[in-house]
């Protein structure tokens, strides 16, 4: 199980880096959709091997185990390292923590642990709350920049047609 789920990582972790490696802007552009489908399937079929790695640790060795709290802990640093990398798509980050939570959450509702159930449910919704907040600080701030780059292009443009008039005045 571990060499076929290290394989399957393996296999995700060599495609993300192929993709990375090819990219350049004029690639895409000439087919941003092709790029970004790439990105955000690798990106989803990532967090499905690791959530579906946890509802096997946690069938395999049950929730107070040593192995099921690393798998769990293992998966909130990737929830919190995709809430932060995946902040520009607020739907495709969704998406991405529902897939890493919520198998363990179903295995809560099979092992009739519904506590476990609700506390992942709950960590879910909670992270989808920091994460909508992340996505629209990291948009405002993007509009913001740009904002700030056109007004500064306004700016050198407004002191080189004043710089040229003043020059006339000479």
């Amino acid at each position: 199980l571990a060499l076929v789920f290290g394989a399957l990582v393996t296999l995700v972790v060599g495609l993300r880096l192929f993709l990375s490696l090819k990219f350049t802007v004029e690639k895409f552009e000439e087919d941003p959709g092709k790029w970004r489908s790439g990105f955000h399937a690798l990106a989803l079929v990532s967090a499905l091997l690791w959530g579906m790695l946890n509802y096997v640790v946690l069938n395999l060795y049950g929730i107070l185990s040593y192995s099921s709290v690393y798998s769990l802990v293992m998966t909130c640093g990737i929830v919190g390292g995709g809430v932060n990398s995946l902040a520009p798509n607020f739907k495709l980050m969704k998406k991405f923590i529902a897939l890493l939570i919520i198998p363990a959450a179903v295995w809560g509702i099979v092992h009739a642990d519904y506590g476990t159930s609700f506390f992942m449910f709950l960590y879910m919704v909670l992270l989808i709350s920091v994460a909508r907040s992340t996505s629209a600080s990291y948009v405002a701030s993007i509009t913001s920049n740009i904002q700030i780059h056109q007004q500064k292009k306004e700016m050198e443009k407004t002191v080189e047609a004043v710089t040229l008039d003043s020059e006339k005045l000479k």
